[in-house]
């Protein structure tokens, strides 16, 4: 995939100690973001394109929350492991904004 090829583009252009840092800065990241796993209960909305998607999605505490962010090529009743952060909507109100 495209992110995939930048992300080793990168991680090749640094030093090893670089590739280090690299590394424990995306586990501090994900480790200061909330973590739901469940499965896709609907696709609200997706855009092929840019792979931006909302979804309502079941934890697996049987709570139905709407999940937000790049998801591209998840469909309905796949079960995901997401990490994000709870946002605010004035529209639609709160909402999961996936960032891994």
């Amino acid at each position: 995939m495209v992110g995939e090829e930048k992300d080793t583009l990168f991680i090749e252009g640094l030093t090893e100690g670089g590739v280090k840092m690299a590394e424990q800065m995306s586990a501090e990241r994900a480790e200061s973001l909330e973590r739901l796993s469940g499965s896709v209960e609907a696709v609200i909305y997706a855009n092929e394109e840019n792979g931006y998607g909302i979804m309502d999605f079941v934890t697996d505490e049987a709570d139905l929350v709407t999940i937000v962010g790049t998801l591209p090529y998840v469909g309905e009743g796949e079960t995901l492991t997401v990490y994000g952060k709870w946002v605010h909507n004035p529209k639609y109100g709160t909402q999961f904004k996936v960032e891994q």
